[in-house]
């Protein structure tokens, strides 16, 4: 996805942009595409995560509020934080139907435009040698101060 300084973003736009984020595949990777979102006034956060996924979960969400309050996606408000954690127990909540017991391994990115707040999850799904992925999306409107 080619991005210009002209662009007016939306929501399936601001979803491409954090879908490509969790798939970064390096820690590199994702500074580098952090920082050329950040040139375009595109906030941007990202989480490793790893383990049984029943008992992970509030974990990460905890981990991506915190990351999200680091990397200036939102402010320390009720609304704002309960926007982030709503969209990443979404996504918490797909992934845990498909993968209820098994071992996940993966990336939870979020991405902020303006109004627009979204979650994307990337998770690598395995029990021995049963591998699985799977890809996870969320949306909210947040509103501007």
């Amino acid at each position: 996805m080619t991005i210009s300084l002209e662009s007016k973003f939306g929501s399936a736009d601001i979803a491409r942009v954090a879908t490509r984020l969790a798939t970064t595949t390096t820690r590199e990777e994702e500074m580098e595409y952090r920082s050329e979102l950040q040139s375009m006034n595109i906030h941007a956060a990202a989480v490793d995560f790893g383990g049984p996924v029943d008992k992970i979960i509030s974990e990460v969400m905890s981990h991506a509020a915190v990351a999200a309050q680091r990397c200036n996606l939102v402010k320390e408000t009720h609304v704002e934080l309960g926007n982030v954690i709503g969209a990443c127990h979404e996504v918490l909540l797909a992934l845990m139907h498909k993968a209820a017991g098994l071992n996940v391994g993966g990336k939870i990115a979020l991405v902020r435009y303006q109004e627009h707040l979204c979650v994307a999850l990337f998770a690598e799904i395995g029990l021995l040698s049963f591998n699985e992925v799977g890809l996870y999306l969320a949306h909210r409107a947040v509103p501007n101060e």
